[in-house]
């Protein structure tokens, strides 16, 4: 909207105006030059033209950006939609992409004087600029996609191997089992039926991703983990499942997800191997791994059409050993046939069930206040970790310390296996705990989005995530999802060298 505004004063004798304060703190916010706020603008460039133009700007900042967005002028020149922002170099470089609004272009980018408002948070500046041609580059289009895709399929294959899928094994071997010696037309359909759960559950997780980015709020991998009402339902499935598993009632499932053979032993239908695939996908997906967080990052900075697609290749990545089976039944056919030693085995897998059950209700209660502050049980006698602040890091870092950074949560099983295995071991330990290092933790448990943004300065949407600083890494170094403690000294080494 425009709008002209004219406002008269009355004559009379000069005075200090009752609002001097409120005109300066305002007066302050007008954008600038940005060099108060550690702003500038590398460059403007016009990228493709017509309908497919897109005005691309490079800023960068002293301090990480937040949520950089921007704004041109005049606006007879033409709509753009909302942009998009790629951010490097710890979040203190952005390159922001804003497409032409289809029918909007007045005239060719390239060469028409405009004026640039970038804004984040509080931050501003303006700038005029005469935009030069630029090279489109692969961020956007399918060059990087293409690759993105592939990191994709195998962060999700991955994924099976993770200590994340510990709680739903038993639900992998109890489905496994019970194709001993089957038909192969039944098994080729049951395992297809998995894959399709599994595929359809990371669909899912992708619309609520879209869902909620467009709502404005951060956005990560394993966030329905944060969610109490998440918990509740996981854990009563659990628990009645695990019930079942011991003998304790019969659950009477709809004829569409369960079936009697002429053996006599129910197996599930097609309906319930799929909901059976989605429902151990959605236990098994609280952490990240290699490949998947890369992927992941990507897809969560930009448009919904990525993030649907490498959502989708992701389930097609866990799915791969669904599929393998479907495609040779044989490897189901040569398992033992059910019989009573499947009684042994349910009952075992029970215990497993349950056992996840009360794994979920410790964090349903931390997270609820149930349990209390001190009697959570993960406490670190060894280490003495400090709460996560990022001005504290660069604080500790200006006055030539080293900062270990952990981002964790009670619900990520590999950030455990990483601190059982690395962090409170050997070298590792003693360096932690020497005091030439500043252990900081940042407990991601419940939904907090100076974490998520944190996060997502080094491209990251997922955890587990550690990074050193130090003299030599200011900007910090990430550290792999699973840490080796090869790994972890040398980065400590990098970050101490001066």
């Amino acid at each position: 909207m425009q709008a002209s505004l004219r406002l008269d004063l009355p004559a009379g004798p000069a005075q200090p105006s009752a609002f001097v304060h409120d005109i300066g703190r305002f007066a302050a916010l007008v954008p600038g030059d940005g060099a108060r706020h550690g702003l500038a603008v590398e460059k403007v460039e016009a990228v493709g033209d017509g309908d497919d133009a897109r005005l691309r700007l490079t800023a960068t900042a002293s301090e990480p950006f937040d949520h950089p967005d921007i704004f041109v002028e005049p606006a007879e020149l033409a709509s753009f939609d909302a942009p998009i922002v790629t951010l490097s170099e710890g979040g203190r470089r952005a390159v922001i992409e804003a497409a032409v609004v289809k029918g909007t272009l007045r005239q060719p980018l390239a060469g028409a004087p405009l004026t640039v408002t970038l804004v984040d948070g509080n931050r501003a500046l303006e700038a005029q600029a005469v935009p030069r041609p630029g090279i489109a580059t692969p961020s956007t289009g399918a060059g990087v996609l293409a690759p993105m895709l592939l990191a994709a399929l195998l962060g999700g294959l991955i994924l099976n191997l993770m200590p994340c899928v510990l709680p739903v094994l038993s639900i992998k071997v109890l489905g496994a089992l019970s194709h001993g010696g089957g038909q192969r037309g039944h098994i080729r359909a049951a395992f297809l039926a998995s894959a399709a759960g599994i595929v359809v559950s990371f669909l899912a997780l992708a619309g609520a991703a879209v869902a909620v980015k467009a709502a404005g709020q951060a956005v990560g991998w394993g966030i329905q983990f944060q969610q109490p009402a998440f918990l509740a339902v996981m854990i009563v499935l659990l628990a009645a499942f695990a019930a079942n598993l011991w003998g304790l009632y019969e659950i009477r499932l709809p004829s569409a997800l369960m079936s009697v053979g002429p053996s006599g032993l129910a197996h599930h239908t097609l309906l319930g191997h799929f909901l059976s695939g989605a429902f151990a996908t959605l236990l098994a997906t609280p952490c990240s791994a290699p490949f998947l967080g890369t992927a992941v990052g990507f897809a969560l900075a930009r448009g919904p059409a990525e993030i649907v697609a490498i959502f989708a290749a992701l389930g097609l990545g866990m799915a791969v050993p669904y599929l393998a089976v479907a495609g040779w039944p044989e490897l189901a056919r040569r398992l033992p046939k059910p019989g009573a030693w499947m009684v042994t085995v349910k009952k075992v897998m029970g215990v497993a069930l349950a056992a996840t059950a009360l794994w979920l209700g410790s964090i349903l209660a931390t997270q609820t206040g149930l349990l209390g502050v001190a009697a959570r049980a993960e406490k670190d006698a060894a280490i003495a970790w400090t709460p996560f602040d990022l001005g504290a890091v660069r604080q500790a870092v200006a006055e030539g310390k080293v900062v270990f950074v952990d981002v964790t949560a009670d619900w990520c099983i590999t950030c455990k296996v990483n601190k059982a295995a690395v962090v409170e071991r050997s070298e590792v330990a003693r360096r932690l705990t020497g005091g030439g290092v500043l252990p900081m933790r940042a407990d991601w448990t419940k939904p907090d989005d100076s974490i998520a943004r944190y996060l997502a300065s080094f491209d990251r949407y997922g955890i587990p995530f550690n990074a050193v600083y130090g003299p030599g890494a200011p900007d910090g170094i990430a550290l792999s999802e699973l840490l080796t403690e090869a790994e972890v000294l040398a980065a400590l080494d990098k970050a101490a060298a001066r």
